[in-house]
């Protein structure tokens, strides 16, 4: 005869007044318990045969008990048994094994399949450990039902349902309508009958309330785990979010600062003439240095270490010290010229000239303002021109110093322009004195042929008075 499975209905024969009768038989089963096997688990066995053989016997069809009640019963007592070792839940009920028997024994009120309802009536185990068997006496009431659907094969697969919509337990008779799949981690995989999980072949356990405390609890935990980590992580870019507001801030002002102390820097220490300045920065002149040196020197210091790179703020700062410690500012301006930076060469110049450095090194600073003048610094011009112009260098006179004047003031130095204009204006004065000279010698010249005319006129006359 084939095997077939009883379908489970949601509408139970008993209670449903599906049976045509209602048939009593007795039944009495003794077994072996297995290698490893609980009283408790035989007990399941043997009370899944007495109700395959009762239908058996009063319907004709054996039922397939491997994949149906006995994978029911046993799950739900191996389920409760891995609970009193320690898995969830265990803590809160204190089941042990003589629970998961008196669960058991209440098997008069299981409905088989809802066809079979199994009053039990003996149980005795006996025999040593290792060889024991169970001995088992029941009474067993079989539906023959009146409609022939309810005996038809149910081979469906478990279904996955979702447990927060499914109902765990029949409104009718109270008994679980879930199975569920235990994974790593206490994750779980729910379904509506009874079978095995399609991914990994576990016998499926029968939830029941205990397991739905359980579970309940579990996920209130993580609704409020998850609650408190998206409060931290709120909390978290909220404080990510001050965090950044507060150094961007910081960081605007300390650009603000940074771009302060460079312009105080060229604002009171630039060389008007220095050819490596930005055009936007006009330059101080030395009266302006003089009243800003004190001040423009953490500037240009700050301005140095923001852009160690750029040459203009060392040299600005040997500017600055040159008002009040011009020793100090003459070995700044010394380094520049080596780094062969153009306006240096002329204020190195001046420092050898300076009575309070102590050198008067003409000839050094000569070779200053040459080198600087190579350099195409327009100061450097100047003062070389100012040396030829009073005679102090070699044998270079004013028309040389003319010629370097109009050089620099190509290149925009107004102490050229100057220079040119007062040149220009002595050689129109001299050249105006030499015309009032040459003027006056003519003067003088006719004066004096004038006067030697009335002198042969005089002394003609008296040699006609003579001969006379």
């Amino acid at each position: 005869m084939g095997l077939f499975l009883i379908a489970v209905c949601q509408a139970r024969a008993f209670e449903n007044d599906e049976c045509s009768d209602i048939v009593t038989t007795s039944q009495h089963r003794r077994i072996d318990l297995r290698p490893g096997e609980t009283p408790e688990i035989a007990h399941v066995r043997a009370i899944d045969e007495v109700g395959r053989l009762a239908v058996a016997e009063v319907i004709g069809i054996a039922i397939d008990s491997s994949q149906s009640v006995s994978s029911d019963l046993n799950n739900e007592a191996d389920t409760r048994h891995t609970r009193e070792v320690g898995s969830p839940g265990s803590a809160e009920t204190g089941l042990d094994r003589s629970g998961v028997k008196l669960r058991l024994q209440d098997v008069a009120q299981y409905n088989y399949r809802g066809l079979v309802r199994v009053k039990l009536l003996s149980e005795a185990v006996d025999g040593p450990a290792g060889h024991q068997s169970l001995e088992l006496a029941a009474e067993v009431m079989v539906c023959r039902p009146k409609r022939k659907d309810l005996m038809v094969a149910d081979r469906r697969p478990p279904q996955v349902v979702d447990p927060d919509k499914a109902s765990w337990f029949s409104p009718v008779t109270g008994e679980p309508q879930l199975w569920y799949w235990a994974g790593p981690g206490e994750t779980f995989t729910f379904f509506d009958k009874a079978g095995f999980d399609p991914g990994t072949g576990d016998p499926l356990k029968r939830v029941d309330r205990q397991f739905q405390g359980y579970w309940r609890a579990l996920m209130a935990k993580r609704r409020k785990d998850a609650l408190d980590t998206a409060e931290r992580q709120q909390r978290e870019a909220a404080l990510s979010q001050e965090r950044a507001a507060a150094a961007k801030q910081a960081s605007d002002l300390r650009a603000t600062q940074d771009a302060q102390h460079i312009q105080s820097c060229d604002a009171g220490t630039a060389n008007s003439n220095d050819p490596r300045k930005p055009a936007s920065v006009t330059g101080a002149a030395w009266d302006t240095l003089r009243s800003r040196a004190a001040t423009a020197i953490p500037d240009c210091e700050a301005a140095i270490r923001l852009q160690p790179g750029e040459m203009r703020f060392r040299y600005q700062l040997a500017r600055a010290y040159s008002v009040d410690d011009p020793k100090r500012a003459l070995l700044l301006f010394k380094r520049l010229c080596d780094e062969r930076y153009p306006a240096a060469y002329d204020n190195y110049g001046w420092g050898l000239l300076d009575r309070r450095v102590g050198r008067n090194d003409f000839a050094g600073a000569t070779r200053a303002f040459e080198a600087g003048v190579a350099a195409g610094d327009s100061d450097a011009m100047v003062s070389l021109a100012g040396f030829m112009r009073r005679g102090s260098y070699n044998e270079a006179g004013s028309e040389d110093a003319l010629a370097l004047y109009r050089r620099a003031a190509k290149l925009g130095n107004s102490d050229a322009v100057t220079a040119i204009e007062q040149m220009e204006a002595e050689q129109v004065r001299t050249e105006a004195t030499k015309a009032s000279q040459v003027e006056q010698m003519r003067q003088q010249a006719i004066r004096q042929e004038e006067a030697g005319r009335m002198v042969l006129g005089i002394v003609g006359g008296a040699m006609n008075r003579f001969k006379r």
